[in-house]
């Protein structure tokens, strides 16, 4: 089914919040469950911007990986492209932990291998699973006048929701 937000079409089951006026940083953000993702971006305004959300090796193969994280990874890579054509910041973001398989440059900190990245892709590190909480991407964001987010990514249930939320 379709869905019209505020100018960006989604096919299938978005999920959208709309702020109450916090001025911080969005009017609106919009989380695409990774697992059923159709964009459109041709209206996306330049004041939007991609977040994805620890799509690392750790959750793609292996013991942790989610599930169909290819066909997840595919569906971010073809947002990621669109938004990237439509001139978009997109910011990559992963999550480290202090030891363990998520440790800092470790094999499963490391990107997923199928995900598309770019040189011009902002990049961000985050300790706990709001990717606002103690980091600079609020700052990044205003900088670059973002007042909208796209986001993405492997557990919508927990990293994504809580990024989501923090950017109400």
């Amino acid at each position: 089914r379709d869905t019209s937000v505020t100018g960006v079409q989604t096919c299938a089951l978005p999920i959208c919040w709309q702020s109450q006026g916090v001025p911080s940083l969005s009017d609106r953000v919009v989380l695409y469950h990774t697992g059923i993702i159709k964009p459109s971006l041709r209206e996306v305004t330049v004041t939007s911007a991609l977040l994805i959300i620890d799509v690392q090796t750790i959750l793609c193969e292996g013991r942790w990986a989610v599930h169909e994280a290819g066909a997840v990874v595919q569906r971010i890579n073809a947002v990621s492209a669109r938004a990237r054509a439509a001139g978009l910041p997109v910011v990559v973001v992963q999550h480290e932990e202090t030891e363990g398989p998520m440790l800092y440059d470790a094999p499963g900190w490391q990107l997923a291998p199928a995900l598309q990245v770019s040189a011009t892709d902002l990049r961000l590190r985050k300790t706990g699973s709001d990717a606002f909480h103690q980091t600079d991407l609020q700052a990044l964001l205003q900088a670059r006048g973002v007042d909208r987010l796209i986001v993405c990514g492997m557990q919508t249930d927990f990293c994504v929701d809580s990024t989501v939320r923090r950017a109400l």
